[in-house]
């Protein structure tokens, strides 16, 4: 009789074994792949150009996942490069003493579906043509439940192709249009910044458009146009003749007061003060 029990208590056992496993694995392979995912939008880039690395996390399991990309999507990323020379590089966090800063999220739902993107160029120089290789290595693993899960090591190509003006000022109006439509599920953050790093003298007539039709970016296109060149003072004369938003106007205003002060040239400085009269 007793041995009967011993083998009733046995075989509940190992039915309440089975369930378990057999519910742990439907949830590891609803998440099956990497739950933490890296691409570029295209594997090609112009010299010039910022490169954004799309981050994208996905819980397709059934329980809550723990991920931690650290401050600013970033802190807790591993990535290297391998120049077109062969170099090989590696990213290194600057202090940061004082401004502000974020924390990534670190708890997702199923169904969660987070995405971000990270410029390179903050810490790589990606200027000079020719083949690129990246890895990222996330340097902690997912937790689903009790479970460690490691998120393997991503390696990506990239190819930059020589400067051509034309083909940057495409890149920038793509740019541009992420922070004005953002894409599902992402912030604007990263393309603002990617947008601050696109100084090329050549994208004068880009930033003067924007500044004299854009409400998203016009202060961005103000800070492109504050310069010593007489390019941006022609262009902010014509935001001031153009332009149908009183702060686009404000803040032309602002940067032709600001270059008729400061510009080392009197020439540049005479015209500004010319382009303010009447305006």
């Amino acid at each position: 009789m007793e041995q009967e029990v011993e083998e009733g208590k046995l075989k509940r056992l190992g039915v309440s074994l089975c369930l378990f496993f057999l519910v742990f694995s439907m949830n590891v392979s609803a998440q099956s792949g990497s739950p933490v995912t890296f691409s570029f939008d295209r594997p090609t880039v112009i010299s010039g150009e910022p490169v954004l690395l799309r981050v994208r996390i996905e819980n397709k399991g059934t329980q809550v996942m723990e991920f931690d990309l650290g401050e600013r999507n970033e802190k807790k990323l591993s990535i290297t490069v391998t120049t077109p020379a062969d170099r090989r590089l590696e990213k290194v966090d600057p202090e940061r003493h004082e401004g502000m800063s974020f924390w990534s999220w670190t708890h997702f739902e199923p169904g969660d579906d987070y995405r971000v993107a990270l410029v390179l160029d903050e810490w790589f120089d990606f200027k000079q043509a020719g083949h690129y290789r990246i890895n990222i290595q996330p340097l902690e693993p997912a937790t689903i439940g009790e479970t460690k899960i490691s998120i393997p090591p991503t390696s990506l190509e990239l190819e930059v192709t020589p400067y051509d003006s034309s083909a940057l000022e495409a890149a920038c109006k793509r740019i541009a249009e992420e922070v004005e439509h953002p894409r599902p599920g992402a912030t604007r953050l990263a393309a603002e910044k990617a947008l601050e790093r696109m100084d090329d003298p050549n994208l004068t007539p880009f930033w003067v458009k924007l500044l004299t039709e854009s409400k998203a970016l016009n202060e961005l296109a103000a800070m492109h146009l504050r310069s010593f060149r007489r390019e941006s003072v022609e262009g902010l004369s014509d935001v001031l003749a153009h332009t149908r938003y009183d702060k686009n106007r404000k803040l032309a205003r602002s940067s032709l007061k600001f270059i008729a002060t400061n510009a080392p040239d009197a020439g540049v400085r005479s015209v500004a003060k010319d382009a303010l009269k009447g305006k």
